[in-house]
């Protein structure tokens, strides 16, 4: 019996062996990698399927984001006072949850696959393409047509660049007049390209104890970036005439640039890393470890969002200098420390809240989020037009169109996003093979 013991240890593959020190700057992955011959002679991982369980309380954390995001631009439809717009403009905060939830989910499932090397980075691109690109084509080709009636013209040019998820990178007016929120998942195809790097080069180099410092220092660089860029541009700006309401209607659309956001994404990736290391050691401990420490966690979130909320509305900040910007276009980067502590929360274990999100509709429309947030803006043009042409918006309409986006999300990722996925991926691995 010992000698067959120490047989099967010896045959055991290495992804099987947790590592030993608390320092060990690499993790292991749980199980072995799905393989597809590669086109330079040897195998590359196909990672279009993740590697550890799925974590189903931030899979409904996905659908409460995008409903956050998609009440935001509804303040036409519902019959809210001048007091209750600021609070339903805080939805944009869900598109902060979105980069940070990116982040650590890719973390979870793929830190294994890159933290020896990039080999497999261009599986992983084609695996994120296929996950966001039908439904982003899907829903740019729905708009078309409305911007055009909308006679806003716009160039040829914009509509290739937006079609190509170029249009973050670019922030003007012209590249903005089509699918409006497909700005984040132009960010995030930036942030795919750039995650198999930062895994090699950052995280798997940094040992357990010194992610906290990097957590500060990802944070202070994103605070850094915007603040640098608010003074300039409103110098330059004021000093050419324009008002305030213009400077902050540039920076709204500056803060589209993946430089300026990818540090969330960052973040999210490094308690990514945490979340790893703590599951390696058994799930227990204090901190986050218990179930009390991370209600309390919420709580305090749900306090630091509430003060956020009432700060610029009883301060008298002013239409200028830095913190009039960060209390506006700046305010992702106030959400973002609550974001990261929120996801976190959820990721450690069952809170006072995961039973909601994991309830079979909000995960089945957590699934959809994808679906959910892309065709949005298309019902939100025609809707909104006719609860103007109405002047009389109540809460009756604004529930069917949610109910309508709802059931159309649903039945768009069954029948449209699903099967492209799957067939962009069984084509990646036919090229794949015919190239071995």
């Amino acid at each position: 019996a010992r000698r067959r013991e120490a047989a099967r240890a010896k045959s055991a593959p290495a992804w099987s062996t947790p590592p030993t020190s608390a320092s060990t700057p690499r993790l292991r992955a749980s199980r072995p990698d799905r393989r597809v011959p590669g086109s330079a002679g040897g195998y590359v991982a196909l990672i279009d399927t993740p590697s550890r369980p799925t974590i189903h309380a931030l899979t409904g954390l996905r659908f409460v984001a995008a409903l956050l995001v998609v009440l935001s631009h509804f303040p036409e439809l519902v019959p809210f006072t001048a007091a209750h717009e600021p609070l339903v403009r805080q939805g944009a905060a869900g598109v902060t949850i979105f980069f940070v939830l990116s982040g650590l989910v890719l973390t979870y499932n793929y830190f294994d696959r890159f933290a020896a090397g990039v080999t497999a980075a261009r599986a992983f691109l084609w695996a994120r393409l296929a996950r966001i690109g039908p439904m982003h084509v899907v829903a740019h080709l729905l708009i078309t047509p409305q911007v055009i009636a909308y006679a806003l013209r716009p160039s040829v040019l914009s509509w290739f660049v937006n079609i190509s998820m170029l249009h973050a990178f670019v922030p003007t007016r012209s590249m903005h007049l089509w699918n409006i929120p497909s700005w984040s998942i132009s960010a995030e195809l930036c942030f795919y390209c750039v995650f198999p790097f930062f895994i090699w080069r950052v995280l798997a180099r940094v040992q357990r104890r010194h992610l906290p410092s990097l957590g500060l220092i990802v944070f202070a660089i994103e605070c850094a970036l915007f603040a640098a860029v608010a003074v300039v541009l409103e110098r330059a700006l004021m000093n050419r005439g324009k008002s305030p309401a213009d400077v902050r209607a540039v920076l709204e659309r500056v803060k589209f640039f993946p430089g300026l956001r990818i540090w969330e994404f960052f973040l999210g990736c490094t308690i990514g890393a945490a979340l790893l290391y703590w599951q390696r050691d058994g799930g227990t401990g204090g901190g986050l470890g218990r179930r009390r420490n991370r209600n309390a966690l919420l709580l305090c979130v749900a306090g630091a969002a509430t003060a956020i909320l009432m700060v610029p509305s009883h301060a008298n900040i002013g239409d200028t200098g830095l913190l009039a910007q960060f209390a506006t276009a700046g305010l992702y980067v106030a959400y973002t420390p609550l974001a990261v502590a929120l996801v976190a929360a959820l990721a450690r274990g069952p809170t006072a809240v995961t039973g909601g999100l994991e309830h079979r509709f909000v995960r089945a429309m957590g699934a959809a989020s994808c679906s959910f947030y892309m065709l949005r803006w298309a019902l939100v043009i025609v809707v909104n037009d006719s609860a103007i042409k109405r002047s009389s918006p109540s809460w009756w309409s604004a529930m069917a169109t949610v109910a309508v986006l709802l059931v159309v999300s649903l039945l768009t990722h069954r029948w449209v996003e699903q099967p492209a996925r799957r067939a962009l991926n069984r084509r990646c691995s036919g090229l794949q093979q015919a190239a071995q």
